[in-house]
């Protein structure tokens, strides 16, 4: 079941990481997700930025969370997700990656404010 930090691979091209970083018990059974994705010029999410050593051996470059593209799932869609083999379970996150990308939730002016609502807080 997903939870805060539970983290998946898309299985479909691009094959991106997404991170959950609300908690679907308190939200109806509705999480919000994030993926990361290559840092360039063109990204207009630039409010957390991940470094290799926060996520050894997967990333392997400068990261950014792609607050513009985030999505709320719900348990049974990422169930169905990961029965059909479009996303699968990774190792999760570290801790304090994942709060450095809840705070960047927070900061970022990407995320919807549905979204931002969900989020737990920041620390």
């Amino acid at each position: 079941m997903p939870e805060v930090g539970t983290t998946y691979r898309c299985n479909l091209p691009p094959r991106h990481i997404w991170v959950v970083i609300s908690d679907p018990n308190q939200n109806e059974q509705a999480f919000v997700f994030v993926n990361l994705t290559s840092l360039n010029d063109n990204c207009v999410d630039d409010a957390c930025i991940l470094q290799p050593e926060d996520y050894p051996p997967y990333l392997t470059q400068p990261t950014t969370v792609a607050y513009s593209r985030h999505q709320i799932g719900t348990v049974s869609g990422m169930n169905m997700l990961k029965a059909t083999g479009r996303f699968f379970e990774m190792p999760p996150i570290p801790v304090q990656t994942l709060q450095k990308i809840i705070n960047g939730a927070h900061d970022t002016l990407e995320l919807s404010k549905t979204a931002k609502d969900m989020l737990p807080p920041r620390v």
